[in-house]
């Protein structure tokens, strides 16, 4: 069910400026898409490793980066929901099927949950 990671998310003040530093570093953008007027990006840093690097939220007084969530690669989303829910998981956000509209954009099927410590947890799977 489970088949890895699949990125982790990082949550910083100005995404450009973390693209410059991870691309600077040997990154290499894989993808982009929109979250409002921003991107975010996905970044490989080699060896299977994926970041995300998403804008914060709307205007909020944070100003240190901090990791938002960690993505587990799933080859069936609604069994692993199921999983973690039976496990002590809360929902955040229900499985849903969609596509990351980046270009070209990017189907997938996704669902996000809290761990037992508050902790964000995305279940994603590229279709």
């Amino acid at each position: 069910m489970f088949q890895g990671y699949h990125h982790i998310g990082l949550a910083v003040p100005d995404t450009k400026r973390s693209l410059a530093f991870y691309e600077a570093i040997g990154g290499k953008e894989i993808y982009r898409f929109p979250i409002g007027p921003q991107f975010a990006y996905l970044v490989d840093l080699g060896g299977g490793a994926i970041l995300e690097i998403l804008p914060f939220g709307k205007g909020g007084e944070e100003k240190e980066a901090r990791f938002a969530h960690i993505a587990l690669n799933c080859d069936d989303v609604p069994a692993a929901f199921d999983l973690l829910l039976k496990a002590g998981a809360t929902v955040r956000s229900e499985v849903r099927e969609g596509a990351l509209m980046g270009e070209p954009p990017m189907p997938m099927v996704n669902a996000f949950l809290f761990g037992p410590d508050g902790e964000q947890i995305e279940l994603f799977h590229v279709k």
